[in-house]
């Protein structure tokens, strides 16, 4: 978080003080003097300002307020039962912290300081491909392109090391043997790994034409993730690639901040964001169910004791929605009783953490909740051979599209997109390769899509693609393309190669189309390109 805005927050916090400080001798001093209202009044606020003094650096400010909401505790607790003496030590507590109201000091930096910097999020991967045989260099470029890398070639192997100077690949694809030896690829990997002060650690796969023991060993010895013998499926060298870099970028987690206290709540917010999280601020707790009806948050972080509803009140009513059952809800609060933590716990909660909290136990404890949650969501949601949208899910996003394109008035397109001849693929091939061709395209389609556009299996070898803000003639222009890096993906099954191509129909939403109907009208389109030759692109008319 940078300087700047932890000023601006702690600012804001501040000016909240002598607010705090003029409920508290209303309270205390006021016309509802000794009642359990006003007993219940100091201690919610010595709760908030346990919490958010001490995430802020006011540490005396932070301890004086556990005090207080402690000893107001007992007081509540043996209210009505004559003389109270716990209310005179209630009184000078109370005189302590107005004083740290009046004047407070701020001792550390606190949660801002301790957030991790923003992670970096590439969308294309980049990969350096080191191969002395120029035309097999050049195919094996070609293919990995058209799954959306960047790819650099060298030919000279001494050429890696002022390479890696100039640039930062994701991956290094290397030979094993080049002129200078017959393992000399991974030797040069050993020397520069050597240097990796100056290089930093690239992974790298391993390629060769000779299946040796030997070729095997050295590129096991200089770190080799995987080894290819040529020539290989480039589908399985994808693979490979997303097992080592990971199958794309995970989704942000998104995080639901609930905190009456706004100014606490952003500042969790920003921790939660400089950990690469995106985080949205609910002040009003009654508002909640419309921020997660438009958010769609991975999780919660709720206070408990917050005006007109409380948070456990909120969770049991959040969880009364079909569609939010199963959402984590992690309680942040400064009670510290075990019991009532417990309690909360039973009533809905998912964790409970307690304020002030360090900025890395916040990070980790929201992470793996929000983690196994996506995980699980995960399984549900998507198809299981190729990762993406199963069918009932690429439907329901369908029609959020539809209304939100409805809503905005902007143009949204529909392309349905079938494998040709795919059952004379099984039948020649066998399934098991069926379902890498199928693969193969769902792979395409999640490297060259945007992150806006839906993807899902529809069935089979059939696929849906949902483009937000994509005119007719910009999805064509796009899933055209798509086919045509499709029909140069090379399929080997032993020695033989054959490649695959797919057609579609592309459909585009109109005031008088703006249901599944249009799903309908690019289904019409595909059987249209179909029957029309096949591997190819055909087009709805609008209505």
């Amino acid at each position: 978080m940078s300087d700047d805005h932890l000023d601006t927050l702690v600012s804001a916090f501040e000016s909240e003080l002598p607010r705090y400080l003029s409920e508290l001798q209303e309270a205390w001093q006021g016309p509802r003097r000794g009642t359990r209202d006003a007993m219940v009044k100091i201690q919610e606020i010595a709760h908030k300002l346990s919490g958010s003094a001490g995430a802020y650096g006011y540490l005396g400010l932070a301890e004086a307020a556990v005090g207080v909401a402690a000893t107001a505790a007992e007081v509540l607790s043996h209210f009505g039962q004559g003389h109270n003496p716990i209310q005179q030590r209630l009184f000078g507590q109370l005189n302590a912290l107005g004083a740290h109201l009046a004047m407070p000091v701020r001792v550390e930096a606190g949660l801002g300081s301790l957030a991790r910097p923003a992670r970096d999020r590439r969308q294309v991967r980049h990969v350096v491909l080191v191969d002395d045989d120029v035309a097999y260099a050049r195919l094996l470029q070609a293919e990995m392109r058209h799954f959306g890398f960047e790819v650099d070639t060298l030919t000279d192997l001494t050429a890696l090391t002022h390479y890696l100077d100039q640039h930062q690949p994701d991956l290094i694809v290397m030979d094993v043997s080049f002129p200078e030896g017959q393992v000399a690829g991974p030797k040069a990997v050993q020397s520069i790994r050597a240097h990796a002060h100056a290089h930093g650690h690239v992974p790298v796969i391993f390629i060769s034409a000779r299946d040796t023991i030997g070729s095997r060993l050295a590129a096991v010895r200089a770190g080799g993730e995987a080894f290819f013998v040529k020539p290989f499926d480039v589908a399985e060298l994808m693979d490979a690639i997303d097992r080592i870099l990971g199958g794309g970028e995970q989704a942000a987690y998104r995080i639901l901040v609930v905190d009456d206290a706004a100014s606490l709540a952003r500042l969790y917010a920003s921790t939660l964001e400089q950990a690469g999280m995106i985080a949205q601020v609910v002040s009003n707790p009654l508002e909640v169910l419309e921020a997660m009806e438009s958010f769609h948050p991975d999780l919660l972080l709720m206070d408990i004791y917050m005006p007109e509803i409380s948070g456990v009140e909120l969770a049991r009513i959040i969880q009364q929605h079909r569609s939010y059952l199963g959402v984590p809800i992690v309680f942040l609060s400064a009670e510290r009783d075990p019991l009532k933590q417990l309690e909360a716990l039973g009533q809905g909660g998912d964790n409970f953490l307690t304020k002030p909290i360090e900025a890395a136990e916040l990070v980790k404890a929201v992470s793996i909740r929000a983690n196994h949650y996506q995980t699980l969501r995960s399984l549900m949601l998507k198809d299981s051979l190729t990762g993406l949208l199963n069918h009932s899910r690429v439907l329901e996003q369908l029609d959020h599209e539809l209304r939100r394109a409805a809503r905005l008035n902007q143009p949204l397109s529909v392309a349905m997109i079938d494998i040709d001849h795919f059952k004379s693929i099984n039948d020649t091939w066998g399934h098991p390769v069926g379902d890498s061709v199928i693969l193969t395209l769902a792979r395409l389609l999640r490297e060259r899509l945007r992150v806006s556009d839906v993807v899902g299996r529809y069935g089979g070898e059939e696929f849906m693609v949902v483009m937000p803000e994509a005119g007719l003639e910009d999805a064509r222009r796009v899933i055209d393309s798509l086919r045509e890096s499709f029909a140069r993906i090379s399929h080997r099954v032993g020695d033989k190669d054959f490649t695959v191509s797919f057609s579609a129909g592309v459909a585009q939403i109109t005031p008088q189309c703006v249901d599944r109907s249009l799903m309908e009208k690019a289904d019409q389109a595909l059987y249209q390109a179909k029957h029309s030759g096949r591997n190819r692109v055909c087009i709805a008319p609008l209505c």
